[in-house]
């Protein structure tokens, strides 16, 4: 407030209106509004100060894995600077640009999603209305909503954005309701009222009935407000400053803390690997084709160089944040497994939740269609027909005939002191619906009330029997109904108690509507309205069930079968709340819920380590919290994440991101050394493993963040905050298709050598030993290669090695390239077969495979591009042999999901039975 020991809400408005010395009349002078703006400030959200493009930029390359990369990038110019001379000395720098292209990239990627997380607190601001009218210096003027200030005297009407907090202080119509879903979660707008409240409710955003909150949005009726907080110091100023306290949090997460983890670990390992696959190489450091034995030493540090490259994935250090960055989407996939967020008018729909009726309207108009007509009416026999022919139109039929009854005059609107709510009818018959003619009669009008049971009541003289006669209402009878009132709610059921009053006397028996009546007045004065409602007739009670959906319950099993505990969050009251969880399975019906629901206040009162206790229990199959406002959700959900609770969706996400880039990248790191160990000629160049980086890690690993559920992911048992994240599973089977891969680049290199003659191209075949010991190819006798493709090898035959190798490497390229993209539909699903998850799950993925291949063709058949990566362009029959050395990596892969599913089926079984030993 702006006096903190000044709790507004408690006090009257004339109370409020001294505290900050004003009148309702003449508002604000320009002095006192200097005044409080030098106090205040402007009435607007922070906006964080942007960090600064560079800080940015540089931010991205704050790394290991990146940091490793900038090394390589470094010696790699250094190296061409030393080697520059020559026909080759462009070419040369190749391989340091291409390294640096994808760490721009990877740059580029961090600071568009920093920038959305900044766009989205800025969101917030968009809530604030532009304009408000406030009264300044006795004059109601237009100005901009960042002009107010405490104290000022606001005017709001249907349709407005409340643009600060304010203090109700009077209403120039009979209720003012106001829609503030978004700050309580409450299903239904909310009456205000300008009495000051009991002591004890200060602290519950929903009790303030006399406080209207900035953002939220006035559904009916006119009032006046003092404005008693602006900015950040608002309601919807402490949930800015809530999500941007959780922006930070976000920062060390245990998921976070593990990518850092692994990161370092796969430095590590990283550089003794290249380390080995150099030293490896030492013979061919002495191969006189490099012109000298520290050229060798340098053209084979070169490929250490260009394998640490390919071992780095280098989309990994944008991982979390890729995995993340999907707006609400990825925000509802969380909410599905974490907590089920339950609304009773409240649905989901086109990517926002939408209001579908008032439970109570709706529940009433069925009641009207089930009574049909009345007995003696002469429309019976037509309504008993049209029930036997069209049931639909029997129901219109019957709600036609029963709005021709009556003509609707006035509302007198719901307050909580009356907690009832009526409406003032002319009796018209089944006549015209329109003005009813003035009568002095008494009794041409009648008021038909509907309200909570226990106050109802006591307005109530007489009760309508079921003959329609009427007797006096004792108190036995009083007595009898509220204990049917009390039966009806024990089975959740919301009652309403119906009644009405016929002798209204003369001036509302005979009120028309006009505004001239002598009623009208009387009907516009709301401290009128008890009076009115008294001496009722009691009609009955209505109750009434907003049911669940069928398909929750269902979903809720599904739930504790895949080991979730369900959290259901809402803003209803405690006991509704709790019956609703027991009908949708949260609960047993005879289950104690004593330290398994809690309305908002109760939790957060509690001791943090009781809090702790109670939310981690896992002896329970959930937990209710009723009554929650949003700083409460935040700060349940802070808890979850600090205890280590991720969403599964998100985190297979981000498991099938680091599948596909590690095994992938083990395929790279696997066929240079196969190729080191077995002694063949290279058939990957540094320039092209580069190039496959760029291409592979790029487009399918940012499309695979957009997969979509496992189909199973509800029967898989639920991650522990201890998990890891590389299990000897998961690395096992990083290895098999790691080590395939690399088998298949070096096995289609050395079998266009070795078998391979379909091409046409007369290049002459070679045995495996022959391959093996190329670097001996000078000491053989009697060797001799046929020349193709324009290359003569007549001069020096071992060429064939070397320049002649060029549609092998090409063939082991492309192998890499296929094989990824299919390894990336693999990542699809973690153990999902493509059956169950076919490409088209994900139409992203299929885009970014195509925008990939498309590059690798732009390398192979365009000739300048193909000069500067040493390939060539391939025909139909050598696609053919890619595809056969591509392929069978689904099939590998799929055998792995097989027993993937069954591993995952015996641990659920196994923490199931262990969680039933626990309770």
């Amino acid at each position: 407030m702006s006096d903190a020991r000044v709790r507004l809400e408690l006090e009257t408005p004339a109370a409020v209106l001294k505290h900050f010395n004003v009148s309702e009349e003449a508002g604000l002078s320009a002095a006192a509004v200097a005044a409080q703006r030098a106090a205040h400030g402007f009435n607007e959200l922070d906006k964080e100060e942007g960090t600064p493009l560079w800080k940015l930029v540089l931010e991205q390359f704050d790394d290991a894995l990146v940091k490793i990369l900038l090394g390589a990038a470094a010696v790699s110019f250094v190296l061409a600077y030393f080697e520059g001379s020559g026909e080759d000395g462009i070419a040369a720098y190749v391989e340091p640009l291409v390294i640096l292209v994808i760490l721009v990239l990877n740059a580029v990627v961090g600071v568009w999603q920093e920038s959305n997380a900044e766009a989205a607190l800025d969101a917030l601001k968009d809530l604030q209305p532009e304009n408000a009218r406030a009264l300044r210096d006795g004059a109601m003027l237009t100005l901009p909503a960042r002009e107010l200030v405490p104290g000022d005297i606001v005017e709001i009407r249907v349709g407005d954005k409340v643009p600060a907090d304010l203090r109700l202080i009077s209403m120039k119509t009979t209720a003012v309701r106001v829609e503030q879903a978004q700050m309580t979660g409450e299903s239904t707008s909310v009456n205000k009222e300008i009495d000051a409240l009991p002591k004890g409710t200060e602290d519950v955003i929903q009790a303030k009935t006399n406080l209207l909150f900035a953002t939220t949005v006035v559904v009916n009726g006119l009032g006046r407000g003092v404005v008693t907080e602006i900015g950040m110091k608002t309601e919807i100023g402490k949930i800015q400053q809530s999500v941007q306290e959780a922006a930070e949090d976000e920062e060390s997460t245990p998921l976070k803390k593990k990518l850092d983890e692994f990161g370092e670990l796969l430095s590590k390992v990283i550089g003794v690997v290249c380390l080995v696959v150099w030293v490896i190489n030492y013979k061919n450091f002495f191969d006189p084709s490099h012109g000298s034995v520290l050229k060798g030493c340098i053209y084979y540090f070169k490929i250490a160089v260009a394998l640490a490259v390919a071992a780095i994935p280098e989309g990994l250090p944008a991982i979390h944040g890729a995995s993340l960055a999907h707006s609400k989407t990825t925000i509802s996939t969380l909410a599905k497994i974490c907590a089920l967020c339950n609304e009773s008018a409240i649905e989901w729909k086109d990517g926002k939740y939408v209001r579908v009726g008032e439970p109570t309207e709706a529940a009433l108009k069925v009641l009207v269609e089930k009574i049909g007509l009345q007995e003696d009416s002469a429309k019976q026999a037509e309504f008993e027909s049209l029930q036997r022919s069209d049931p639909a139109k029997a129901v219109q039929f019957c709600n036609e005939y029963w709005a021709g009854q009556h003509k609707k005059l006035a509302i007198l609107e719901f307050s909580r002191d009356r907690k009832s709510m009526s409406v003032l009818c002319a009796k018209t018959g089944h006549a015209s619906v329109g003005r009813a003619t003035r009568s002095t009669t008494s009794n041409q009008n009648v008021l038909f009330v509907k309200g909570a049971p226990e106050g109802l009541l006591d307005r109530c003289s007489t009760v309508q029997l079921a003959d329609g006669s009427l007797k006096p209402l004792t108190s036995a009878g009083r007595q009898a109904i509220l204990e049917q009132v009390s039966s009806l709610a024990r089975k959740s059921l919301r009652c309403l108690a119906l009644a009405k009053k016929e002798e209204l006397g003369a001036e509302l028996g005979s009120y028309d509507g006009d505004r001239h009546h002598p009623a009208h007045k009387l009907l516009e004065n709301t401290e009128t309205f008890a009076a009115i409602e008294s001496g009722l007739t009691f009609v009955g009670l209505a109750s009434m069930l907003d049911p669940p959906r069928p398909e929750v319950r269902p979903m809720i099993e599904v739930c504790h079968t895949a080991g979730i505990r369900v959290i259901m969050i809402t803003g209803d009251n405690k006991l509704t709340a709790e019956s609703i969880a027991r009908k949708i399975g949260i609960f047993s019906e005879t289950e104690d819920v004593s330290h398994k629901s809690f309305t908002g206040a109760e939790f957060f009162a509690l001791p943090e380590a009781t809090q702790l206790a109670y939310l981690m229990d896992k002896s329970g199959n959930g937990m209710v919290f009723s009554r929650t406002e949003p700083k409460h959700k935040q700060l349940l959900v802070k808890m979850l994440k600090q205890q280590g609770e991720e969403g599964r969706a998100i985190y297979n996400n981000m498991q099938a991101f680091i599948r596909y880039l590690i095994s992938s990248n083990i395929g790279e790191v696997a066929a240079i050394f196969f190729t080191a160990a077995l002694g063949l000629p290279e058939g990957l160049i540094p320039v092209q493993l580069l190039w496959v980086n760029l291409v592979t890690d790029g487009p399918p690993a940012t499309a695979l963040g957009f997969n979509p559920p496992d189909k199973d992911i509800m029967t898989k048992p639920p991650r522990r905050s201890d998990d890891v994240l590389i299990n000897g599973w998961v690395f096992f089977r990083y290895m098999v298709v790691g080590i395939y891969v690399g088998l298949a680049c070096v096995g289609v290199f050395a079998y266009w050598y070795m078998y391979y003659d379909a091409s046409g191209d007369g290049h002459t075949l070679i045995s495996f030993e022959q391959l093996t010991h190329w670097t001996q190819c000078h000491q053989w006798t009697n060797f001799t290669v046929a020349n193709f493709d324009g290359m003569d090898f007549a001069d020096d035959p071992c060429r064939y090695f070397t320049e002649g190798k060029r549609t092998a490497s090409t063939l082991s390229l492309s192998v890499l390239v296929a094989i990824e993209m299919f390894n990336a539909l693999n990542a699809l699903s973690e153990d999902g077969s493509l059956l169950t998850m076919p490409p088209w799950s994900n139409p992203y993925l299929l885009i970014a495979m195509v925008v990939s291949f498309g590059m690798h063709f732009v390398i192979l058949y365009v000739d300048v591009l193909a000069d500067t990566f040493s390939v060539t362009p391939l025909d139909l029959n050598e696609w053919l042999v890619v595809l056969a050395f591509s392929l069978p990596v689904i099939l590998i892969d799929e055998v792995l999901k097989f027993v993937g599913r069954r591993i995952s089926a015996r641990e659920l079984k196994a923490r199931l039975d262990a969680d039933k030993k626990n309770q």
